[in-house]
């Protein structure tokens, strides 16, 4: 493996040979260096070309961020016009990440100079790069008008959107007063996406979500979009603009003291079929293929209905069954080192 320069990696450290590599067999771990060029929060994709002799097979990425974590405002001051009784202008309103390290850990979403004579009748719904969802409000602040109000919407403020008084600049928890379950639904034109089937509840409400949690451990960078739609008629308003606050952070870092490990599990059993009524007999093996040490490994088997555990018999460390989940908490284990538990079940249908 060579380590190439470019993307924010400078003098790289030399080629390394891993030997011998089995399909599905032990993971191996070689050293690299580099010099990282940009500037704290910068995303660093360290680059390794793989040879086999003569024949190049491709190419291995690692992503880091300079520093191990981010925070970064984005936005997008262009004003967003509140239409009466259909779609703002623009819609969306975008605001595009570029060059972001790391996956999101916190996201903070902020609407500049909000004015609106009826402000319950304005749905915000944010769409991140991935397509995941979140309403910031829908319903909210009842019939109190309001006049360049700058609010934030964040999963750990104390506040919670009012319902029935007057929208105030702060920060506010999102909410979704219109549904599920109540006598309205949000909807938005495309080019949002539209629900395709009718099943209850998922599609016939497809914008309930108000969780910012959604946008987590995800990548920042890509387009943002804000789509914004005024409900009732008679009344308008404006955005004076938006803007996302990001935190985000490598979820491996060599810095923060995370192991790297590959864990593989398996299974047998005893036979190929077996009677109603009749014990049979399974082992699941689980194996740390390095290159580090496993800590707190645990595994869940989802057991099919009408299968009775008769006994478990762990290698190491100890186990529960709840309802049809049974855990088995094997704890730490070394690379190259395997647990195994055996599970004599027996099926009553």
């Amino acid at each position: 493996a060579t380590l190439l320069s470019g993307n924010g990696v400078s003098l790289p450290s030399t080629p390394q040979n891993y030997g011998v590599l089995l399909a599905n067999g032990p993971a191996v771990g070689q050293p690299f260096s580099f010099r990282a060029v940009g500037n704290v929060g910068d995303r660093v994709v360290a680059t390794l070309q793989l040879t086999d002799g003569a024949v190049t097979n491709g190419f291995a990425t690692f992503a880091f961020t300079i520093g191990g974590q981010a925070v970064r405002t984005f936005a997008n001051t262009n004003r967003i016009v509140i239409n009466d009784n259909t779609m703002a202008a623009p819609y969306p309103s975008t605001i595009n990440v570029v060059n972001m390290g790391g996956t999101v850990t916190k996201l903070t979403v902020t609407l500049t100079n909000f004015t609106h004579d009826w402000p319950n009748d304005v749905d915000v719904l944010l769409i991140g790069p991935g397509g995941q969802r979140a309403m910031l409000m829908s319903d909210a602040g009842t019939n109190l008008a309001v006049a360049n109000v700058t609010m934030s919407f964040s999963d750990t403020a104390t506040n919670t959107l009012p319902l029935l008084s007057k929208l105030l600049a702060r920060t506010y928890v999102p909410a979704n007063y219109a549904a599920p379950f109540l006598n309205t639904s949000d909807t938005f034109p495309p080019p949002v996406p539209q629900p395709t089937t009718n099943a209850f509840p998922f599609t016939m409400f497809p914008y309930t979500n108000t969780a910012l949690s959604v946008f987590n451990d995800a990548s920042p960078n890509g387009t943002w979009s804000l789509y914004v739609v005024d409900d009732e008629v008679n009344q308008v308003g404006s955005i004076g603009g938006w803007s996302l606050n990001i935190q985000t952070a490598d979820p491996v870092s060599p810095s923060s003291g995370v192991s790297v490990v590959d864990l593989a599990v398996t299974a047998s059993v005893t036979s190929a079929s077996v009677a109603v009524g009749a014990n049979s007999t399974t082992t699941l093996t689980v194996t740390n293929r390095g290159p580090a040490s496993a800590q707190n490994v645990a595994l869940l088997d989802q057991m099919a209905p009408g299968l009775t555990l008769v006994s478990a018999t762990p290698s190491v460390g100890t186990w529960n069954k709840i309802q049809n989940t049974l855990t088995w908490m094997i704890g730490p284990l070394p690379s190259g080192g395997s647990a195994s538990i055996t599970l004599v079940t027996r099926p009553q249908s």
